[in-house]
């Protein structure tokens, strides 16, 4: 199963995992608890630092009620159970891949789970959770049940894909999709941008079918060193109030092109760096400025809609002044055909869900 995350393949003998982190892997070979070296490879109990891998037909199940190992990934291809007897914390952000056939489960007493800002859960289509009335928080000090914020309600059960996130500002997102989050400003392939530290691949958003990418509010994602072009599937991109994006780079031309079809929803900014050309969205695209966005740019920016096979400059979608605020919506047939709509209309392909 691929991972979410860019670097090398890791073997494994006991699953299929693709992990990218350069951190030591620490494998579970036989259910069991935790906290007994039998359960891992070479009696290795897992420490700070690592990134643990569930296998398949693989239960572990941790007993204390704060997870205080500061782990790269956790990577759940059998089950993962937590089993306080009061609430459960995680006391350092954690980014939790929840793979096809895999679950994570709760079994506290409370069905209270604190989350720290920068923490990611991921689950893939086929993953689960279970629970009784869980509600996850996210929390900023310890003891996380004096000092928590913002909630979701997990509930008995979650069937993926769905990701989970709690930004770094405390807000919590959830998609009904595999979504990559941008949650602070930096570059596209900077780990540092991404919550979990999942940088985007082209192998892994094909292998789902697509991803979903969100730019987060007072986050600025900088794509310069795409040189113009976005060749991974996100099929679903949105850019939150308050966020933006900034698509080319100054001083280049040619614009910047969009490979694969996507609904483009902009509800924060969107900086137009390019000294010349515009934006590109394939045939089958629908593009989306809600109330309140913008576009900066030294030059007018026109947004263009192009049959990939072709390539080229394709037909004009709408053309906006270099400081453009409003609303605009429009929808491209897989022919071509660009249509203005009155509301905001996502590609047909996609599901997308936040709160």
């Amino acid at each position: 199963m691929l991972s979410c995350l860019e670097a090398t393949v890791a073997p494994a003998p006991t699953t299929t995992t693709i992990t990218t982190t350069a951190s030591p892997l620490c494998y579970a070979i036989s259910t069991g608890d935790f906290d007994d070296t039998a359960t891992w490879d070479n009696q290795q109990i897992p420490s700070a630092g690592c990134s643990i891998i569930i296998p398949p037909s693989v239960t572990v199940t941790f007993t204390r009620s704060i997870f205080d190992i500061e782990v790269a990934q956790i990577t759940i291809g059998g089950t993962f159970a937590i089993s306080s007897t009061t609430d459960f914390t995680f006391q350092y952000a954690i980014n939790i891949i929840i793979e096809d056939g895999g679950s994570f489960n709760d079994q506290t007493t409370t069905h209270k789970i604190y989350c720290f800002a920068g923490t990611i859960w991921t689950f893939y289509a086929g993953a689960s959770f279970t629970g009784l009335g869980t509600i996850v928080y996210q929390y900023t000090a310890l003891p996380a049940s004096a000092n928590f914020g913002a909630s979701y309600t997990f509930g008995e059960s979650i069937s993926g894909p769905f990701t989970f996130g709690v930004l770094f500002n405390g807000e919590i997102q959830t998609f009904g999709r595999v979504t990559c989050i941008a949650g602070k400003s930096g570059g596209f392939k900077s780990r540092g941008t991404w919550l979990g530290g999942i940088v985007p691949t082209v192998d892994f958003c094909d292998f789902i079918g697509g991803c979903g990418l969100y730019v987060s509010s007072g986050c600025d994602l900088d794509t310069s060193e795409l040189n113009g072009q976005l060749d991974i599937n996100f099929n679903d991109i949105s850019i939150a109030s308050g966020g933006s994006c900034s698509l080319g780079r100054r001083g280049a031309g040619g614009g910047f092109r969009f490979k694969h079809q996507c609904s483009f929803n902009c509800r924060g900014k969107l900086n137009f760096l390019s000294s010349s050309g515009g934006v590109y969205l394939p045939w089958g695209s629908a593009c989306n400025f809600f109330s309140g966005a913008q576009i900066s740019s030294n030059i007018g920016c026109d947004f263009r809609t192009y049959d990939p096979k072709v390539g080229g400059l394709g037909s004009l979608i709408s053309s906006f002044t270099s400081a453009f605020s409003g609303s605009f919506y429009a929808s491209v047939s897989l022919d071509g055909a660009a249509t203005e709509t009155s509301s905001g209309k996502y590609h047909h392909f996609l599901f997308y869900s936040s709160c």
